[in-house]
């Protein structure tokens, strides 16, 4: 992302990385989960139409997500980066 910004000339290019721990027992579980549940519904027919998966295949993998993030041993961490900078006028 820094070299893009650059790209485009932006300066005083910074950035910082967050990770958000959403594990089972966690604050953030509950919105996570629901995130989760939309998010592959969304994506569903994308990966069905390019083949990455069969009909059957991602109706599957959607019950198994739901369940396994509700297990009391579920652990998940999600990191990302914002990077910003400045434009010059």
């Amino acid at each position: 992302m820094s070299r893009l910004l650059h790209e485009v000339g932006c300066q005083d290019i910074e950035h910082k990385a967050h990770a958000i721990d959403f594990s089972v027992w966690t604050e953030a579980h509950e919105s996570m989960y629901q995130n989760c549940v939309i998010a592959f519904k969304l994506v569903q027919p994308f990966l069905v139409k390019m083949g990455v998966m069969a009909q059957e295949e991602a109706d599957q993998k959607y019950q198994q997500m739901l369940i396994e993030m509700m297990m009391k041993d579920f652990y998940a961490l999600w990191y990302y980066l914002t990077v910003w900078g400045r434009k010059p006028q």
